[in-house]
Order: structure tokens, then C-alpha cells, then sequence
């Protein structure tokens, strides 16, 4: 049974205006619990649907991001990012100007 993943992101392309503040936005992924193959965990790993890499991809070229590696590989960064705030601004700040 799938289970929704909210993520807190900038959004893409803004400016920073005098106060700084930045715009966030909510990403939604489905998250499935799935087993992993000769496991005796019940839940040994999550995986990503309804998420195409192209779109994970673009978020993180967005934001600067590297964007090579698995579907896992990218979520996991994207994961990374979000919980990394005080990156948003130096990362926003670059790709607005």
C-alpha cells in the first residue's frame, strides 16, 4: 500500500527579494514499501512510483543538482536537498541571478 512523501522545495527559477525570504513549494511522491529479495525484513527498502526520473531530473537540475545515477539515487538527493535549508538560499540566490 503506498504512502504519500511530502517535500518542502524551493520554487524554481524565483529571485530573492530584499528579505530574502524564499518561496516554498510541496513535492509529492508515492512511496511503496516493498521486500528486498532474500530478506527476512518486512521492509528492507522504499521505492519510488509515479515519479519518472525525467521529472526528478529536472527538479534537481532546478536547483543545481547533480542529476546523473538510479531512480533511488536521485530521490535520495532530492531528499538530501530538501532537508538542507540553509543550501536553498546560496542555491537559489545562484540560479535567480
Amino acid at each position: 500500500m503506498p504512502t504519500v512523501e511530502l517535500l518542502q522545495l524551493p520554487v524554481p527559477g524565483q529571485t530573492l527579494g530584499p528579505d530574502r525570504e524564499i518561496q516554498v513549494e510541496e513535492f509529492l511522491m508515492q512511496v511503496y514499501s516493498t521486500i528486498k529479495p532474500g530478506s527476512l525484513t518486512k521492509l528492507s527498502y522504499l521505492s519510488t512510483r509515479r515519479v519518472t526520473i525525467s521529472i526528478l531530473k529536472d527538479r534537481l537540475f532546478a536547483y543545481g543538482c547533480p542529476i546523473s545515477g538510479s531512480r533511488s539515487q536521485l530521490v535520495e538527493r532530492l531528499r538530501e536537498f530538501s532537508a538542507d535549508r540553509d543550501h536553498w538560499v546560496t542555491c537559489v540566490h545562484k540560479i535567480s541571478g
